[in-house]
């Protein structure tokens, strides 16, 4: 009973830590705003932006009769709410203020964009989220980086490893309570994922420091306390998870020295047979 309860509790943690780290992953608010740049004021009407690991939302109101759209009358209540990725292409559209309002279609990357024209780009994706233009071209700078791969890559190996450990674990508490190979394998994966997640934070912490500093109205968004809280509770995972490992040892060993112990009594219960038959 106690390897069972100490297997629970080991599953109960890393669904915690599974179900924070997916929603730290998914979300795209680890840096959120929602004030309108004082360069487009009076052109834009509302903003909020959500930059992410994987991409950034924008969710923004024109409304200023001055800005014309081509075919149109005016940029009253034109809004747009979309979300972009760094690295895939998404059939999307993208807003340019110049002279006029344009839209222009969007086929490509944010980073394939940004790598093609830098400005354009930070400057496109500023006016949506309401990050002044040059702190906007610092974070993709960084984001679009081989270092912004790293982040990726990293974070999806944890939240990965952590989910394989989980399913592990269930294994070994529901069908193979004396296979001590599986919370160890799950114990390992545990300690993995909480590396890449280490060096994921370091990693991202630069970009989303500056993106919060560019200005008062930026703020850190719910995933990124979910990311800390789950770095947390796989720390505490890895301990509980150890306690789970013991436990299915001391239980092996045991039906092991039963199994032993019932050989050699069963030796014994034959040999004493054959004596008695010689004897006889």
């Amino acid at each position: 009973m106690g390897s069972a309860r100490k297997g629970a509790s080991s599953i109960a943690v890393m669904v915690l830590v599974v179900a924070f780290g997916f929603v730290a992953l998914v979300m795209p608010s680890w840096v959120t705003n929602s004030v309108v740049d004082a360069e487009w004021e009076g052109r834009v009407k509302r903003v909020q932006g959500d930059l992410g690991l994987w991409g950034l939302c924008a969710d923004v109101d024109f409304d200023n009769a001055r800005v014309l759209i081509p075919g149109k009358d005016s940029v009253v209540d034109f809004s747009m709410r979309t979300c972009y990725s760094y690295f895939w292409p998404i059939d999307n559209e993208i807003v340019r203020i110049e002279t006029v309002i344009k839209k222009d279609a969007y086929t490509t990357s944010i980073c394939d964009h940004f790598h093609t024209n830098d400005d354009r780009a930070s400057k496109a994706l500023a006016i949506m989220t309401g990050i002044p233009s040059s702190s906007m071209k610092d974070f993709l700078d960084a984001s679009c980086s081989g270092t912004g791969k790293a982040v990726t890559a990293l974070v999806l190996s944890a939240t990965l490893l952590n989910f394989l450990a989980l399913m592990l674990l269930i294994v070994g508490a529901c069908c193979c309570q004396t296979r001590a190979s599986l919370p160890l394998v799950a114990r390992y994966m545990v300690n993995l994922g909480i590396v890449c997640s280490a060096v994921m934070s370091f990693l991202m912490l630069s970009p989303l420091r500056k993106a919060k500093a560019s200005s008062p109205h930026v703020s850190y968004g719910v995933p990124l306390y979910l990311e800390f809280t789950a770095f947390f509770a796989a720390c505490f995972a890895g301990c509980v998870i150890e306690r789970f490992e013991c436990s299915v040892k001391k239980s092996a060993n045991a039906v092991d020295t039963d199994k032993r112990l019932q050989d050699k009594m069963r030796h014994q219960h034959l040999v004493s047979k054959t004596n008695r038959a010689d004897i006889v």
